[in-house]
């Protein structure tokens, strides 16, 4: 696959591409290339990406290895949203279900408007409504043809 070597994104999505078409090698060699790219980012996604490709091959060790990087990489009480979900995910393959609802708890969305507001959604400005932990605001619910009360589950 013809890629910028150094589009992140790109990179990191040839990888769930090739897992999903049961390549792991070539997954395991998007891995390692989006780990090469994101040198300056955080690591957790290529870090994890790699554990899920050594775990394919049978070597768990490698991949508990991988995933400790990873969350050497994290504050574990204030995670990333990609730090959460990318070792949540990792340690469920690794059948850590505890340590994987763990990082999921610790997850704190931050809070957003559904406008194109460029100030905080804390501000209170009127015409449209902050999203916050609960679920999508009305507002939302109703762009998406969804006219319950309550969060979206």
């Amino acid at each position: 696959m013809a890629l910028d070597p150094v589009l992140v994104t790109a990179r990191e999505v040839a990888c769930q591409i090739a897992f999903a078409l049961g390549r792991v090698d070539e997954a395991e060699r998007q891995a390692a290339a989006l780990q090469r790219a994101a040198v300056s980012q955080p690591q957790e996604i290529a870090l994890t990406a790699l554990a899920h490709t050594r775990l394919a091959h049978g070597d768990t060790a490698a991949a508990r290895a991988l995933v400790r990087q990873a969350i050497a990489t994290a504050n574990p009480d204030t995670p990333t949203k990609h730090q959460a979900v990318y070792i949540a995910g990792a340690l469920a393959a690794l059948g850590d279900t505890t340590g994987a609802v763990r990082w999921l708890a610790a997850l704190r969305p931050r809070e957003t408007c559904t406008s194109s507001c460029t100030s905080s959604a804390i501000h209170g400005c009127a015409g449209h409504t902050p999203i916050g932990a609960r679920g999508f605001s009305r507002r939302t619910r109703n762009e998406l043809g969804d006219s319950r009360s309550g969060p979206i589950t």
